[in-house]
């Protein structure tokens, strides 16, 4: 762990960062996004991420292409996290919180700023840029360049997950259920809700999915809940929510209302969360 002064890139050190990604991801050799497989042995690859890494690290502390438009004590603690909440609510804290007042001043929000969320994707590169295992991984580079895919900005390893936190930060239970798996990876409960801004922002129906998915004597998701053809999983959930928005005022429903209007592929989902 080390403090660090927030940057933020500037259009240049975005590209200059879009640019190592790009070279580096062919020089892993990764192989259709696959987390698991590369082309090359595990020796070369860690050799050119230890290359990278000192690469990117010159490349946030350029002022040229990485200013600190905050100040040099606006600063962040780069660590690692040992899951994907986690470090949302770290993310979070840091720019909503404790740093908002900094931010705003330099007139910067921290939901959706491009040169700052690729900037602080690329400090914590040796926690991003990693697979589920550890390994060198890039992957997507939606993972790393905040909007690269506009319609897929909540897949950015640290902008998506600190909007949802933000959206949801008075709902413990909420994100409990729907931000899981490792800090390095979006998993399917997550891309589920995150990737559908009428659900993120409709808390009635997000409390009944958390009823229907969530196990309460384990305090986890029920498995495959966002599995592709999962009957009644959190998929058909999404989709029947966004039916529901044209035919019905789903936000003012209450859970057990919004739940009447569930088909019957999810009774069993019903049935389990009422035992």
């Amino acid at each position: 762990m080390r403090m660090e002064a927030i940057p933020r890139f500037t259009s240049e050190g975005s590209e200059a960062w879009e640019a190592l990604l790009l070279e580096y991801k062919a020089r892993f050799g990764e192989l259709d996004s696959d987390e698991s497989r590369s082309a090359i042995s595990a020796p070369a690859r860690d050799a050119a991420s230890r290359e990278l890494l000192t690469k990117i690290q010159e490349l946030c502390h350029d002022e040229s292409l990485a200013p600190r438009v905050f100040g040099n004590n606006c600063k962040i603690q780069v660590r690692s996290f040992t899951n994907k909440l986690e470090g949302a609510e770290f993310f979070y804290q840091a720019l909503y919180v404790e740093h908002r007042q900094a931010l705003a001043d330099a007139g910067i929000s921290p939901a959706g700023d491009s040169g700052l969320l690729n900037a602080l994707d690329a400090l914590f590169a040796e926690h991003t840029l990693k697979n589920y295992a550890g390994n060198p991984f890039i992957g997507e580079l939606g993972r790393h360049i905040f909007a690269h895919e506009p319609r897929r900005s909540y897949r950015h390893l640290i902008g998506g997950p600190a909007e949802v936190y933000a959206v949801l930060h008075d709902e413990p239970l909420l994100l409990k259920t729907f931000m899981v798996g490792p800090f390095e990876s979006n998993s399917d409960p997550y891309e589920q809700v995150a990737s559908r801004r009428d659900l993120i922002t409709d808390r009635a129906a997000l409390r009944l999915a958390s009823r229907l998915y969530l196990d309460p004597a384990t305090g986890q998701c029920r498995p495959g809940i966002a599995s592709d053809g999962v009957t009644g999983g959190l998929r058909d959930f999404g989709t029947v929510h966004s039916q529901l928005s044209v035919t019905k005022h789903v936000r003012s429903l209450e859970p057990e209302k919004l739940a009447q209007f569930l088909p019957e592929e999810f009774a069993s989902w019903k049935a389990e969360s009422t035992k």
